[in-house]
């Protein structure tokens, strides 16, 4: 009687097995396609998501840039006179790489963001007045044997008219900021290279010649200690002690480079060979620190001058390696006193940048 029950349970369930499966299988079931989409956490999904051209808070671009600069020097002596010296640096080419914020927009086509970069100055030619071929007076850029070089950084907000994106279109725009630059090197006035030929004659003894040179370039208008180049500055102030002048020389033309433009090739020769030469017994390193010490010598430094630029700017990918470019022309001026002197900077820049890396 058992053994009948469980054969009818176990009959029971296999049927009720059979009917399920049969039920199940004649019902349709699609496949359902996984999206990518929905796959991890949303803070992943969009660390993934590509990122857009302007999304960033600071961006570094490299690039290369054509400049042409030049310092403008005045000393106003008299109400009526006043010395000029201009110094050409011509046109060069250099590397360059400016870091740029992301805009702060005022309008559609309107906004600020702050711009920053660093370049270097190399002047060897100064402006003089002469005659050209018809007996009229002209300006023209001749190598006299001065030599002036530093340095600058450049801080400042940029207002801005144009595209949206900086790396999509045209803007020009203007900016004012702080220019950190340092300055070293000679310049003359006038025909100011007698000087070196007056201390050579005048001087009683080598020692004299030296004190004389290192006297009147400390208190010359344009130097200071702590100004544009230390090094120099340290040699100037040790120039009476042992090698002290042919030190320097050497140190001048290595930073420099040896020039027998202008007048020095003569006072070479004259403090070497002339009637001084037995006198003051100068080596050629000797006399070529002696050369650039007599004439005018600045050494300065500023940390935060006033500068201004206005420019026109065009974001491509036209012949760019990346995914946007900056094609700009700027031009700019920098003015600052140093005692009685007056320093005007001035520069036209064209650059090539790549826009390279975004923070």
């Amino acid at each position: 009687m058992l053994w009948r029950k469980q054969s009818s349970i176990y009959a029971l369930t296999r049927l009720a097995f059979l009917f399920g499966a049969s039920f199940f299988a004649v019902i349709p079931v699609s496949a359902q396609i996984l999206n990518p989409n929905v796959i991890g956490t949303e803070q992943e999904n969009e660390k993934n998501r590509p990122r857009d051209i302007d999304d960033f808070r600071l961006a570094i671009n490299p690039g290369v840039v054509v400049l042409a600069e030049d310092l403008t020097i005045k000393r106003n002596e008299t109400d009526t006179v006043e010395s000029i010296a201009v110094l050409d640096g011509g046109a060069r080419a250099s590397w360059h790489v400016d870091l740029t914020t992301a805009d702060w927009k005022l309008g559609e086509h309107v906004g600020l963001h702050l711009q920053a970069w660093a370049g270097n100055m190399h002047y060897k030619k100064q402006v003089i007045n002469t005659l050209n071929e018809r007996g009229e007076d002209d300006r023209v850029s001749s190598d006299l044997g001065t030599r002036m070089t530093g340095y600058y950084t450049v801080v400042s907000p940029v207002f801005y008219l144009g595209s949206r994106s900086r790396y999509k279109g045209f803007r020009i725009g203007l900016g004012y900021g702080v220019q950190s630059l340092r300055l070293s090197g000679n310049f003359l006035f006038r025909d100011e290279d007698e000087r070196v030929l007056l201390f050579s004659e005048t001087a009683a003894s080598r020692f004299d010649f030296i004190d004389n040179l290192r006297q009147t370039t400390l208190l010359s208008s344009g130097f200071n200690i702590t100004g544009g180049d230390p090094l120099a500055s340290y040699m100037i102030l040790t120039l009476n002690q042992p090698l002290g002048l042919e030190n320097y020389g050497r140190y001048i033309l290595l930073r420099d480079g040896f020039s027998l433009r202008g007048n020095n090739l003569f006072l070479l020769q004259y403090l070497l060979r002339g009637p001084p030469s037995g006198k003051l017994n100068l080596s050629l390193e000797e006399a070529y620190g002696a050369i650039s010490l007599g004439r005018n010598n600045l050494n300065v430094s500023r940390r935060a001058a006033g500068t201004g630029f206005v420019f026109i700017s065009w974001g491509t990918d036209f012949l760019c390696p990346t995914e946007a470019c900056i094609y700009q022309a700027t031009y700019g001026a920098t003015m600052f006193r140093e005692r009685e002197l007056q320093l005007d900077l001035r520069l036209f820049r064209f650059s090539y940048s790549i826009r390279l890396v975004l923070l």
